[in-house]
């Protein structure tokens, strides 16, 4: 379970730091914008790597039985989590309906897999990310997107939000060990 905590800590870590306007401009300051990006990516990456070799090796340990509709409920909601991740980065009214579409997609991708899900790791991984998602949505100061929504970017929102389900969907047991169905 170590290396799993240590992945989600400096994952949710690193990502934590734009909520403190003066800790994420001191370091764009000290690094630059570009080095700033790079480095950040590269933690991130490192945490998801992390994340991922951790739940790989962690011992199952059930902290609850997950209810017999969990695992279709986790099927149903997570194109729609995919859908509001790439909503997050185009001007569309899918954003415009929220302010945090991609902490409401990471809302709902957690909380689906607490209810398919009720291992230790899981509580941990999912557990951790579904707090962090409410915890950026009540400490951002983020304005509302006042970028002109398109049905353009709607649309490619939803193509590309359901190809990334159906491939993740596919490749689920393969990636993470674990078939869907």
């Amino acid at each position: 379970m170590t290396i799993l905590l240590i992945g989600l800590g400096l994952f949710i870590g690193i990502h934590c730091t734009p909520l403190s306007s003066t800790v994420h401009h001191g370091l764009v300051a000290k690094l630059g914008e570009k080095r700033f990006k790079a480095i950040f990516s590269l933690l991130a990456l490192l945490g998801i790597i992390l994340m991922a070799w951790g739940m790989s090796i962690a011992p199952f340990e059930q902290v609850y039985t997950p209810p017999t509709w969990g695992r279709m409920a986790a099927i149903a909601a997570m194109p729609v989590a995919l859908i509001l991740f790439v909503a997050a980065n185009f001007a569309c009214h899918i954003r415009r309906l929220s302010r945090h579409p991609m902490m409401i997609g990471t809302l709902l991708w957690a909380s689906a897999h607490l209810t398919a899900n009720g291992d230790l790791a899981s509580v941990l991984l999912f557990g951790s990310f579904a707090v962090w998602s409410v915890l950026v949505m009540i400490a951002s100061k983020k304005p509302a997107s006042n970028a002109t929504p398109n049905v353009r970017n709607d649309v490619i929102s939803v193509v590309v939000g359901v190809a990334a389900y159906v491939l993740l969907a596919k490749g689920h047991g393969w990636l993470f060990g674990v078939p869907l169905v």
